[in-house]
C-alpha cells in the first residue's frame, strides 16, 4: 500500500498481508510532495522486494468474486492486458486524463513505428516489472518528466506504456473489452470489469445491471462532478450491500 505516510484509520496494520510504502521510499526527494498520480505510478516499480509479477489498483476498484492468478497472467507467467478499443488518434482531445493517454500511444508509435490505439479500462492491471523497468530505461526523457510534476499534466507519459512494451516484444496477452454505451458516459466494460460513476440519475440503472451480470469478478466505483449527496449515500449502501463484514484488513 502506498501512500504519502498517511495511514487510514481504519487499517490493520498488523495484518501481515500488509505492507506500508512511502513516496519518499519509491521517488527522488527532489520530486517531493507530489500529488500527481502518474508521477506515483511511475516509480511504483521501485517498491522494496516488489515481486517480478505485479498487480496495480487504485483506492476505487474493488474484487468481488474469487480471482486467481489466472485472472491476470497467462499459462508463462506473462501479463494479460485489458484495453478499452476505442482510441481515435484524429479526434482532438481536451480532458487531461485522456490526452496523457494520447501522448502516450504517440511516443510509443514515434519510437517503435507501432500504433496502440487503446485506452486503459481503469481497473486493476497486470505487469512484468522487467518490461516495465527496460521501458522506464527507453524513455527515460519522459518518466523523469513526470516523476517531477507535483500535479498531473497534459501531454505526459503513463504506466499504460508498459503494457504497450509487452505486448510489443511479446510478453503480453491483450484482451480487448467491449464497451457498453449509454447515456452520459456511463460505461459497462466487459463482463469481467465493471465501472460505475456516482450519478444520482445514474445508479439505480447500474445497480440493477450489476445483478444481471452475476459473473462480474471486479469492479471499479468512482465519483464525479456532479456527485451529491444523495448518490454518495446510495453508492454506499450499494457497497454495503456487497461487503457487509469487516475483512482482515480493517479493524
Amino acid at each position: 500500500m502506498v501512500t504519502n505516510g498517511q495511514i487510514p484509520k481504519w487499517l490493520n496494520i498488523n495484518n501481515p498481508k500488509i505492507k506500508l510504502v512511502t513516496h519518499s521510499q519509491i521517488m527522488p526527494q527532489n520530486a517531493l510532495p507530489t500529488f500527481s498520480s502518474p508521477a506515483i505510478e511511475a516509480c511504483i516499480v521501485n517498491i522494496p522486494n516488489l515481486s517480478d509479477r505485479f498487480l496495480y489498483s487504485n483506492d476505487d476498484m474493488y474484487i468481488v468474486k474469487t480471482v486467481s492468478e489466472k485472472t491476470f497472467f497467462n499459462k508463462n507467467g506473462y501479463p494479460i492486458v485489458r484495453f478499452k478499443p476505442n482510441y481515435h488518434p484524429e479526434k482532438k482531445i481536451e480532458k487531461c486524463y485522456d490526452r496523457i493517454l494520447k501522448f502516450t500511444s504517440e511516443i510509443f508509435y514515434s519510437k517503435f513505428n507501432k500504433k496502440m490505439n487503446f485506452f486503459e479500462h481503469h481497473n486493476i492491471d497486470a505487469f512484468y516489472k522487467p518490461d516495465a523497468q527496460k521501458c522506464i530505461e527507453l524513455f527515460k526523457k519522459e518518466f523523469d518528466i513526470v516523476t517531477n510534476y507535483r500535479f498531473r499534466q497534459p501531454d505526459t507519459v503513463s504506466k499504460m506504456i508498459w503494457s504497450f512494451y509487452s505486448l510489443y516484444i511479446g510478453h503480453a496477452v491483450l484482451k480487448n473489452q467491449w464497451i457498453y454505451k449509454i447515456p452520459n458516459s456511463l460505461r459497462c466494460i466487459s463482463k469481467v470489469f465493471f465501472k460505475i460513476f456516482k450519478d444520482s440519475k445514474m445508479l439505480g440503472y447500474e445497480e440493477k445491471k450489476y445483478k444481471i451480470q452475476k459473473n462480474i469478478k471486479l469492479f471499479c466505483l468512482n465519483d464525479n462532478e456532479v456527485a451529491d449527496d444523495d448518490s454518495i449515500d446510495r453508492g454506499v449502501a450499494f457497497l454495503e450491500s456487497l461487503f457487509p463484514e469487516k475483512s482482515s484488513f480493517e479493524v
